[in-house]
């Protein structure tokens, strides 16, 4: 009896090793946690930050400069609200608050939202479905405000490192925020210098193009698709009217001909 005592104890000592070896080898391979919430910044000139959660539902809103906390202080009713009522009611309270002014280039402020790379989103066309309200809201308005949305797959892949998400976006999403604030069609615009580089520290896209006579030059930050600079300058076009000089000149070329006398 004894005996078969010991060999019983020896039994749950193994058993028990065994659940703590499988115990440890699950907690090396489980899956990290899903993200409860993601978030999006909207920006004209005040800035907002919108965190919503798997649903597409507001959580919290954040002025991200003081534009954005006035705005935000003054709208109370968003906690549960769908994201795209939420952004159409931020963009008819920055309109009323006087926001969308002649500010950049002469003409008014984008409309810029950006889904924050690799954030959670409740589905694909989340990014186009806050831009598609936004456009709505821009047009009820009767605004010529442009809108731009940045989502996941406008951050340029290149720049990702060790698996995790880029943080800037591709050339080609920096070209369309300068067309946009433009007013410029892409079919009419010729892009003469492109860049990326820094300027004290801050990712920046340096776009040098030529559209229907002027000529543009635009700063778009590459991390938040803001725009920095913006320039335009009428290309000068010869006078068709103006003689071209020939090397020769007499009194004609001065206007000091007299008519000539009638015999």
């Amino acid at each position: 009896m004894k005996r078969n005592g010991t060999w019983k104890s020896i039994l749950c000592i193994l058993l028990l090793l065994c659940a703590l070896l499988s115990g440890c080898a699950g907690q090396g391979t489980a899956a990290p946690p899903a993200e409860e919430t993601g978030y999006f910044t909207l920006s004209v000139n005040p800035e907002i930050r919108v965190e919503y959660d798997r649903e597409g539902k507001v959580v919290s809103l954040t002025g991200q400069n003081d534009d954005g906390k006035e705005i935000v202080d003054g709208y109370r009713d968003y906690i549960g609200k769908d994201c795209r009522t939420v952004v159409e009611e931020l963009v008819t309270a920055i309109y009323q608050a006087g926001y969308f002014v002649a500010d950049v280039d002469g003409r008014e402020n984008s409309v810029l939202i950006q889904v924050a790379s690799g954030a959670m989103v409740p589905n694909d066309g989340f990014a186009a479905d806050l831009g598609d309200g936004a456009r709505e809201t821009v047009e009820a308005l009767q605004l010529t405000a442009g809108v731009v949305t940045i989502g996941g797959s406008d951050y340029d892949p290149a720049y990702a490192a060790n698996g995790g998400a880029s943080p800037y976006i591709t050339l080609e999403k920096a070209q369309e925020i300068a067309l946009t604030q433009a007013n410029v069609a892409a079919a009419d615009a010729v892009f003469e210098d492109r860049d990326f580089d820094f300027e004290r520290g801050t990712p920046v896209f340096e776009l040098e193009f030529t559209a229907n006579g002027v000529a543009y030059e635009y700063d778009i930050h590459a991390g938040t698709g803001q725009v920095l600079k913006a320039e335009a300058q009428v290309i000068p076009t010869p006078n068709a009217a103006q003689p071209t000089p020939s090397g020769v000149y007499d009194a004609s070329d001065y206007g000091l001909t007299q008519p000539t006398a009638t015999p």
